[in-house]
This record gives C-alpha cells, sequence and structure tokens, in this order.
C-alpha cells in the first residue's frame, strides 16, 4: 500500500489472494524492523498495551523470535473483548476556517461546479455551506463578485481568491463540524479496554462532543483508573497509581541522599566518640599509673 496525500487515498501497489483453508478471517499486518531488541523492548510491549485498550474490539498478537535461541523469544496476545467497532468515519469536505489561499485555489481548479455559489455549497469540496450561506458569502466578498462566476476564473484573479479566502477564514457564520469524519473509541469500548488490560478498583471514562480547531474537528476521550493487578498497596491506599508512582521515586531519591548525608554526618560524630573515648581512656592510665608510683 502507498498512500496519495492529495487525495488522502490508498494506493494500492500489489493485491494477491493467499489460501485460507481455516476461514480465517482479520487484518495480519507483518513489518520488518532493524533495532535494538534489549534496548527497546520494553516500549513496544507498552505500546501494544495501550494499543490493546484502545481497540478492545480486536486481539493484538506479539511473536518474538530472538537470534540467541528460545530464551530471548517473547509471545504476547491481548484477546479482545467486545465486538462493537466505532462507526466508520465518512468523508466530509473542508470547513471554511480551514482553508487558506493555496488550498481554496486547489479546490476551485478541480472542481467540476459551474458556479461559485455551487462551488461553496454542493461541491463537496467544503462543509457547513448551505445555499443560503453561500450566497451571502458571495454578497460579501464585495464589488467584482457574482453568484455565477466560474470558479476557475476566480482561481486565476489573485485578489478574489485572497479575499474570498480570508473572508471564509474571519467571519462565523458557519456551524462547527458534525464530527462525521472522525471515529472515536466511545465511553463504552475505552471501558472495556482499561477494565481489559489494567483491571483497576475503580474507572471513570469521559467524551466530549465534537468540537474544532482552526477549522479541524476533533473529540477529547479520556480515562482514569485507580489502583489495578500491578498496583502496589501503598499505591491503592495512597490514591491513583501515578501520583503513588511519582511520590514513590521521590521518596526513594530523597532517601538515598538521606542515607548519603547521614553517613557523611555519622563520620564526624563517630570520629569525635573515637576522640573521646581515646582521651578517656589515656586519662584513666595516666591515673592509673599515678596510683601506681
Amino acid at each position: 500500500l502507498d498512500i496519495d496525500i492529495q487525495k488522502n487515498e490508498p494506493r494500492v501497489l500489489e493485491d494477491e489472494q493467499a489460501p485460507n483453508p481455516t476461514r480465517w478471517r482479520g487484518t495480519e499486518l507483518t513489518v520488518t524492523v532493524g533495532g535494538a531488541w534489549r534496548a527497546y523492548k520494553a516500549r513496544i510491549v507498552a505500546y501494544l498495551r495501550q494499543l490493546a485498550i484502545i481497540t478492545p474490539y480486536a486481539t493484538l498478537a506479539l511473536d518474538f523470535k530472538g537470534s540467541g535461541g528460545t530464551k530471548r523469544d517473547v509471545a504476547l496476545r491481548f484477546e479482545r473483548r467486545t465486538t462493537k467497532v466505532p462507526p466508520m468515519p465518512r468523508t466530509t469536505g473542508y470547513h471554511p476556517s480551514a482553508v487558506n489561499e493555496l488550498l481554496l485555489e486547489q479546490l476551485l481548479r478541480k472542481t467540476t461546479a459551474s458556479t461559485l455559489v455551487q462551488f461553496l455549497s454542493k461541491s463537496g469540496a467544503l462543509s457547513s455551506v448551505s445555499a443560503a450561506l453561500a450566497k451571502r458569502v458571495v454578497a460579501e466578498c464585495g464589488k467584482g463578485f457574482r453568484a455565477d462566476d466560474d470558479p476557475i476564473d476566480v482561481a486565476d484573479d489573485r485578489k478574489k481568491l485572497q479575499r474570498l479566502a480570508r473572508l471564509l477564514r474571519e467571519v462565523s457564520i458557519f456551524p462547527p463540524p458534525t464530527g462525521d469524519c472522525l471515529s472515536p473509541v466511545g465511553e463504552y469500548n475505552l471501558r472495556l479496554g482499561v477494565e481489559k488490560e489494567v483491571r483497576p478498583d475503580y474507572v471513570a471514562t469521559c467524551a466530549s462532543a465534537p468540537r474544532v480547531h482552526d477549522g479541524h474537528a476533533f473529540v477529547v476521550e479520556a480515562a482514569v483508573s485507580v489502583g489495578g493487578a500491578g498496583a502496589s498497596r501503598s499505591a491503592r491506599s495512597s490514591g491513583p497509581t501515578t501520583r503513588s508512582t511519582s511520590s514513590g521515586r521521590r521518596s526513594a531519591s530523597s532517601c538515598r541522599s538521606c542515607r548519603r548525608g547521614s553517613r557523611s554526618r555519622a563520620r564526624p560524630r563517630s570520629t569525635s566518640a573515637r576522640t573521646r573515648r581515646r582521651s578517656t581512656t589515656r586519662s584513666r592510665t595516666a591515673s592509673a599509673a599515678a596510683a601506681c608510683n
């Protein structure tokens, strides 16, 4: 596979059918990567676990064969827990607030619409623009713009192109994107993924409504868990895992520094104590010698 970055579409370079006597269904991805396995093993495992959390509807497996024998082999498998798959994203046009001058020129030259109003509202190049809003935009552009202008003529006129692009980005009359181009995990799947991999004592999830930033739609999904199979007793009693782990590291570091400081401070005390003991012994010896004399 390859990706056409202009059309945002996959290009199939080679396609072949392999025998499937067991009628297996799914997607198998094979990647050959060169690198230091010992150095990055923990990161790869952590990545697969995080991927299993946000895709509880998929089964993930890792089979690593080491070159030094079976002792270095690693076999991991993350089973799926649900068959509920997020909705497929739908192709949508660009939001007007995300269109710059270069992109607008490309869209104007590629469109099959015959008029400027049709390009803005019905060509599919832009989203959130109705016919009424398109006519209003053309009217706001001012002198020299007409509803039946040819899109190619607008693309060839630099001043018109700059005026239209600036107006599309600056006005706030367009409704925000609907989020149809997104495929969020969903709170249900997110909760199942956290419970499956972390097995926490408590989990809370939250998902926002579709929002827009610079014309691009986005959704924020978050999950917070407390405790779990890998959490220590101190972590379970003191609250969230992240806070417990962080404070534990700081306390361990401070304890090491305290131990180093205590050793450095103990030496003078022990030296003075030895000096006092020596002086006391000498005084006692001198007193005994005087008594003998």
